[in-house]
């Protein structure tokens, strides 16, 4: 349940390295924030791990595409669902 965060820059470089308490399903970085789903929540943080908001995902969300800065489509077996954070 614990992770590593790292965002690197397209040079490589490490930029934010934060810890995540929680199984990540999916991650990903968009609009300066990280994004992922764990259990059944949605997180956005900072580059510094803080909380800037969060959604309910319900059970099954496996994977997510950044729609726009405060929303996302969530992969669910057979359906996907748009989630405003």
């Amino acid at each position: 349940g614990d992770n590593r965060i790292v965002i690197l820059s397209k040079k490589g470089e490490k930029v934010s390295e934060i810890d995540f308490d929680g199984i990540i399903s999916d991650i990903t970085y968009a609009h300066g924030h990280i994004y992922c789903i764990s259990d059944t929540s949605i997180y956005m943080l900072d580059k510094e791990g803080n909380v800037m908001r969060t959604a309910d995902c319900g059970y099954g969300g496996t994977r997510l595409a950044v729609t726009g800065t405060y929303s996302v489509a969530v992969v669910y077996s057979g359906k996907v669902e748009r989630v405003e954070l």
